[in-house]
């Protein structure tokens, strides 16, 4: 019988990662995501990061797309596998194509936050 409990005990999976910052009490929230659990958890914890440490949204935005680089690099080291880019501010529009399951807009208080990946296109956009 001990056998069998000790098999139990390596078949649980490991418990989900937890973010290093308690989002509970912060005005986050997720509008639109394409991303696995894990970034997205990354995503909000890296915006609270860049909204403690910058004031302006240029400044923010910066953090948030290198934090990001940093944390999800390409597999194959490639910059032309795709890089993060990232948008912070109030106001604005966007219309962008993105990698699939790369993509994750949410809010921080009045703040936008649109952040996502995309590679070279390996051919010619026809206009």
């Amino acid at each position: 019988m001990q056998a069998d409990a000790a098999d139990d005990e390596k078949e649980k999976p490991p418990p989900p990662p937890q973010p290093a910052i308690n989002l509970a009490g912060h005005n986050v929230h997720i509008i639109q995501s394409t991303m696995s659990s894990l970034q997205e958890l990354s995503a909000l914890e890296v915006g609270l990061l860049a909204f403690e440490h910058h004031k302006q949204a240029k400044d923010r935005a910066a953090y948030i797309k290198r934090e990001f680089d940093k944390r999800f690099p390409p597999i194959d080291k490639q910059n032309t596998s795709g890089v993060y880019h990232c948008f912070v501010g109030k106001s604005f529009a966007v219309c962008l194509s993105h990698d699939t399951r790369h993509f994750i807009h949410f809010k921080i208080a009045q703040d936008h936050i649109v952040m996502f990946k995309s590679r070279d296109s390996p051919k010619p956009i026809a206009i």
